[in-house]
C-alpha cells in the first residue's frame, strides 16, 4: 500500500514539475511574443504636411471630416465597416446616391462632432476613433492634441488644365484622390494598386475624351454651370474641382466670371446671375436632394 502511494506521489511530482517546467517555458514564449506584438503594434505616417504620425494598429474605428474622403475609404476597403464617423454633407450624399447602396454601413456613422467647419472634440471621443483624418485646420482642433487621437491631414492638390487659349490654376480632383489613396492606403494597411488602377482608368478616359472633343473651337462648346447646392446657391466656378471637370470635358464654365477660394463651390447671390450665364447644361451634385 505504502509503496503503491509512494509510486503515485512520485508519478505526480513529476507530473505536477514537468508541467510546471511546460507553463514557464510557454509563459516565457508568451512574455516574447507580446513584447513583440508590442513592436508590431504601431505603424508610422507621412502625412501631407510631412509629419510623422504613429497610430496603433490594426486600425479598426476612422473618424474623417473631408466630404469626399469616406468613397475613397470605400473603394480601398470595400465597404465602410471601419468609417465610425463622418461629415454630414457625406452622409446626405451618400443618402442620395448608389454610395450609400453599396456601403450602407456609412449610414450609420456618427457625425455630431462636426458642424461644418467646426470639431466639437468631446462630441469625436465619444466615437473612440483610432484615427481622425482632416483636410484643413477646423475651429476647435487645438484641443484635438492633447486628447491624444492621431490626426492624419490630407491635401488639397491644385493642377494647371487647358481652358479658353491657355492654362486655368484649379483644385484637382484627380491629384487630390491619388493623393488621398496613397496615405489611406498605408493607414488601411492596404496595397496601392487600387491608386494605380484607378488613375490608369482616370487618365485613359481623359485622354478618349480629348481625342474626341479636342477639335470642337471654343465658343463651339457647351456653357456647363455645376450647382453644388441648388438652394444655397452654390456654383463651381474657377478654381473649383467643377471647374476641372468641365475643363476636362471640354465645356465652357458658365461661371467663368467668378474665382473662388474653396475647392469645391462659391455660394452666389441670386438666380438672376444665372439666367445672365445661360448655360446650355446644369449638373446638380449629389450633395442636393433637387432634382432636375
Amino acid at each position: 500500500m505504502h509503496k503503491k502511494l509512494s509510486k503515485v506521489l512520485i508519478l505526480t511530482f513529476i507530473f505536477i514539475f514537468s508541467f510546471g517546467i511546460s507553463i514557464v517555458s510557454a509563459g516565457g514564449s508568451r512574455e516574447k511574443t507580446t513584447v513583440q506584438e508590442k513592436e508590431e503594434q504601431w505603424m508610422t505616417i507621412i502625412d501631407a504636411r510631412g509629419q510623422e504620425v504613429k497610430i496603433k494598429k490594426p486600425v479598426e474605428r476612422i473618424a474623417t471630416f473631408p466630404i469626399p474622403h469616406p468613397h475613397i475609404i470605400v473603394s480601398i476597403d470595400g465597404s465602410a465597416e471601419r468609417i465610425v464617423g463622418t461629415h454630414p454633407m457625406t452622409k446626405s450624399a451618400a443618402k442620395a446616391s448608389i454610395l450609400g447602396k453599396i456601403a450602407p454601413n456609412l449610414l450609420n456613422a456618427e457625425t455630431g462632432y462636426l458642424d461644418g467647419f467646426k470639431l466639437n472634440v468631446e462630441e469625436l471621443l465619444k466615437v473612440n476613433p483610432d484615427v481622425f483624418f482632416t483636410d484643413k485646420v477646423l475651429e476647435g482642433m487645438e484641443k484635438l492634441e492633447e486628447s491624444g487621437v492621431p490626426t492624419i491631414y490630407l491635401d488639397l492638390v491644385q493642377e494647371e488644365v487647358s481652358y479658353r487659349d491657355g492654362k486655368d490654376l484649379t483644385y484637382s480632383p484627380k491629384g487630390t484622390m491619388a493623393s488621398w489613396i496613397a496615405i489611406t492606403s498605408a493607414v488601411l494597411e492596404k496595397s496601392e494598386g487600387k491608386s494605380t488602377e484607378i488613375i490608369k482608368l482616370w487618365n485613359d478616359t481623359e485622354n478618349e475624351i480629348n481625342s474626341k472633343t479636342a477639335h470642337i473651337p471654343f465658343n463651339e462648346r457647351p456653357k456647363v454651370l455645376i450647382f453644388f447646392k441648388v438652394k444655397q446657391m452654390m456654383v463651381a466656378s474657377k478654381g473649383t474641382f467643377g471647374h476641372y471637370w468641365i475643363a476636362s470635358t471640354c465645356a465652357i464654365n458658365a461661371a467663368e466670371e467668378l474665382k473662388s477660394k474653396h475647392c469645391a463651390f462659391l455660394k452666389l447671390g441670386s438666380f438672376e446671375e444665372i439666367l445672365k450665364w445661360n448655360p446650355d447644361i446644369v449638373y446638380i451634385t449629389n450633395f442636393d436632394a433637387t432634382m432636375p
